[in-house]
Formats: structure tokens, C-alpha cells, sequence
């Protein structure tokens, strides 16, 4: 959780400070053209989630 807080604040750091007078219904309509237009990435996204490998935990049986 506190790694996404620190991506989010990073990310919008980066955009305030390339753009600081950007215009919010701008952001929405360009994501609302990807959503439209792009929707399969979702999928490919998806299914790179399922098939990333898991993490085992690295306890030791003594």
C-alpha cells in the first residue's frame, strides 16, 4: 500500500510539474478516447496478471 501511495504521489508530481494549468475535463475526455478505442488492452493486461508467477515466502523449515 505504502509503495502505491508513493507511485501515485511521484506520478502526480511528474504531471503537475510538465503541466501545472492542465485542464481536468481534457484528462477525462482523453482517457475516456482510450477507454473507447483501446478496451482490448484491458484483456492483455488481465491475462498478464494470471499467468505472473506468485511470490513463495522465503520461510526455512529447521
Amino acid at each position: 500500500m505504502r509503495k502505491r501511495a508513493g507511485i501515485i504521489l511521484i506520478v502526480s508530481g511528474l504531471i503537475l510539474i510538465i503541466k501545472p494549468s492542465f485542464d481536468f475535463e481534457m484528462v477525462m475526455l482523453g482517457l475516456n478516447y482510450i477507454a473507447v478505442h483501446y478496451w482490448p488492452l484491458g484483456f492483455i493486461f488481465i491475462g498478464m496478471l494470471l499467468l505472473w508467477p506468485e511470490k513463495k515466502s522465503s520461510k526455512r523449515k529447521r
